[in-house]
């Protein structure tokens, strides 16, 4: 009997033992586990709101920096227009300038064809030194401008240059009588002259297109003036 006594608190004491040890573990794994997490989502937490922080602090200097750029680039902008709208109005003003001379030159030369073509002798002399000086102030204005204007213009201009200085000097020759002429000759003479006037002619006319279109009107000229 008391061997049975002992056999019984003996096994009471180790069920005891073993499991009151079991619900410790349990109860120490449980805190440790909450802990952890507890500390992880404290971590998690304090890096997100840095990395919102960062975020925000980013997105603040990438928009200013942005709307210095847009500013820079807006007066930039500005600036080249200004630069743009000065140049085509200086454009405007020496085509304007050099169709004026042209223009004159245009009536002056056509003065000696005519009173020529007439037989008219009178005056020779001072239409040709007006027609001569016109083609000189031309020369001089266009040549230093020449950058303003289209380069077919530019071209023509230079070419009308070398053509009418000849004719001119021809004229003159004739005028003077130190050439022989005979009809051919004097016909021939016309057709140059003639030649010359419709050449000058179109370089008016391709001066008038490109004021117009800087004015932003692009109908076209198609000027038929007559000096008869």
């Amino acid at each position: 009997m008391l061997e049975n006594f002992f056999l019984a608190v003996a096994s009471s004491v180790v069920t005891s033992l073993v499991f009151g040890g079991g619900i410790a573990g349990v109860i120490v794994w449980l805190s440790k586990t909450w802990l952890s997490e507890r500390i992880k989502n404290q971590i998690k937490s304090e890096y997100d709101q840095k990395l919102e922080t960062h975020k925000a602090e980013l997105k603040r200097d990438s928009d200013i920096l942005i709307e210095r750029t847009r500013s820079k680039l807006s007066i930039s902008a500005k600036e080249n227009e200004l630069k743009f709208a000065r140049l085509q109005e200086r454009r405007a003003e020496v085509i304007a300038d050099v169709y004026a001379k042209i223009h004159k030159l245009y009536f002056l030369f056509g003065a000696c064809i005519l009173m020529f073509s007439r037989g008219d002798t009178a005056g020779n002399n001072s239409r040709l030194d007006a027609a001569t000086a016109a083609r000189s102030d031309l020369y001089q204005y266009y040549s230093i401008r020449i950058i303003f204007l289209p380069q077919k213009t530019a071209e023509n201009l230079q070419k009308l240059d070398e053509e009418i200085t000849v004719t001119l000097g021809k004229f003159a020759r004739r005028v003077n009588n130190t050439e022989q002429w005979d009809d051919k000759t004097d016909q021939d003479w016309i057709e140059i002259c003639n030649h010359m006037t419709g050449e000058i002619k179109n370089i008016k006319i391709e001066l008038e297109n490109e004021f117009r279109q800087l004015m932003g009107d692009n109908t076209l000229s198609n000027s038929d003036e007559d000096f008869s």
